[in-house]
């Protein structure tokens, strides 16, 4: 079996490099991959923001996920608590994106 690796030992992919591998990818300058992925991200986060889902067929969906208010307890004094009701962003991911993830993990074993 394959070496089990921690969250924390992968290095997550900066912006940076996310808009310097779709401009290598489109085969643009690097100042044009920022604009595409500046604009993508900005369509995703208003949309979404404005209370309609973004659904990308395979890859997954960005929607406002609604908790609405409620009463909590402390448990050492068993005070009740209200907590407001929140809206915070939610991704998804679809069958494809679950899928390549899957297979590719997988291979690496």
């Amino acid at each position: 079996m394959g070496e089990h690796v921690t969250k924390s030992a992968i290095k997550s992919m900066t912006k940076k490099e996310l808009t310097e591998a779709v401009a290598e990818q489109l085969g643009v300058k690097k100042a044009e991959g920022v604009r595409v992925v500046e604009a993508v991200l900005n369509v995703i986060e208003q949309t979404t923001a404005s209370g309609r889902p973004v659904n990308v067929k395979n890859f997954g969906k960005f929607e406002l996920n609604h908790k609405p208010p409620r009463e909590g307890r402390i448990p050492s004094s068993g005070d009740v608590v209200p907590f407001e009701e929140t809206w915070t962003p939610r991704f998804t991911p679809g069958a494809g994106f679950i899928g390549l993830a899957r297979q590719t993990q997988k291979n690496k074993q």
